[in-house]
């Protein structure tokens, strides 16, 4: 947006509103950004298409034709660089201006303006553009009746540093679906489909791995993919589930049939309650109360299921637990006694957050 706007360089920064003292303790005595903490991102313009910049639409193999790099229209053309909130502070301070809207005020101890501000600021900044190998670690087991129908599983690998949630925490459960698959494989299981379980490398600076392998195998994959399934982070809580509503119908079955392992309920009804707790009126829980099916969420981009989806058109699902806290309104919502009487809330809803 900076650039589209006229801007001849950027300055990124994550708020302690979002990522710092404001939410908790942090770094090394909790989990949040400590003052001289950096954030890790790609800046790249994925909605105009994700993968490698340089081979739009083409598998990015080693005969690949190149695009010359400043003909991607994916990368930007002006500078950009992340800072910390520590060094972020001062040059904020030196904003005039206008005072900045409710939505852009952050936690930093100084009144947010927009600009212009008087001081100069020098960027000097160094770019790598070596190529490098993504390595996509992909497994299969072939189907019993319908060979050349794909059921195919993904999550990346790599990670901007440890990536102990992003991807591992989603990693581990695919490994885990394909180590077990593969034992009841052995033992002379065998799916009706070619299940396939794949771990992405290039996740994180623009979906590249999932991307070119897509791109590479395009006109096979419109033949034989049935479905991709993606996660990205799993944990602790509540399902969260986007994709093709062609397959509402199935993660609503599942998602009753699933046991939620810390209430002992499906995690259908553990989602309906998180989304009773979370209403913000009346009318709003009692329609979380009252439904019986399962919706999912479009997709945007963001994660490897994105070249199935949004280049192949392929029926597509994004699955995990997420761990979010559930908080409960301070201000008590008032309900008209004749209408309560008309309500019932199962017992199990307080057990279940």
């Amino acid at each position: 947006m900076a650039q589209e706007h006229g801007a001849i360089g950027c300055l990124i920064y994550s708020d302690p509103e979002e990522d710092g003292y404001r939410k908790g303790d942090v770094y090394p005595k909790g989990a949040f950004k400590h003052e001289s903490g950096v954030q890790r991102g790609s800046v790249m313009d994925m909605p105009v298409y994700p993968g490698d910049p340089l081979t739009p639409n083409v598998g990015a193999t080693k005969d690949a034709k190149r695009l010359d790099r400043m003909e991607a229209t994916n990368l930007l053309k002006i500078p950009v660089l992340p800072i910390s909130y520590q060094d972020a502070q001062p040059l904020l301070a030196a904003l005039g201006g206008p005072v900045a809207p409710p939505d852009w005020q952050g936690a930093l101890p100084i009144t947010y303006h927009v600009g212009p501000g008087t001081q100069a600021v020098h960027l000097k900044m160094v770019f790598n553009w070596d190529m490098v190998n993504c390595y996509n670690v992909i497994g299969a087991i072939k189907g019993s009746q319908y060979p050349d129908e794909w059921v195919i599983r993904g999550n990346h690998h790599d990670a901007w540093t440890y990536g102990a949630n992003d991807p591992l925490s989603g990693l581990a459960a695919l490994l885990e679906e394909a180590r077990v698959l593969g034992e009841m494989s052995k033992k002379g299981w065998k799916p009706k489909r070619t299940m396939m379980f794949c771990a992405w490398d290039g996740e994180e600076p623009g979906l590249l791995g999932s991307t070119e392998w897509v791109e590479d195998h395009a006109a096979e994959l419109q033949q034989k993919c049935v479905a991709y399934i993606n996660s990205d982070g799993n944990g602790r809580g509540y399902l969260g589930a986007g994709g093709s509503h062609a397959l509402e119908v199935l993660v609503e079955e599942v998602s009753k049939s699933v046991t939620d392992p810390q209430t002992k309920v499906s995690v259908f009804e553990r989602k309906k309650a998180a989304e009773f707790v979370n209403a913000s009126s009346f009318s709003a829980k009692k329609t979380a109360m009252a439904s019986k099916t399962a919706t999912l969420s479009a997709l945007g981009s963001g994660s490897d299921y994105s070249a199935f989806l949004q280049h192949l058109g392929l029926p597509t699902l994004n699955l995990g637990l997420a761990a979010k806290a559930v908080e409960a309104s301070t201000t008590p919502t008032l309900i008209p006694m004749h209408i309560m009487k008309n309500i019932r809330i199962p017992g199990l809803l307080m057990g279940l957050l």
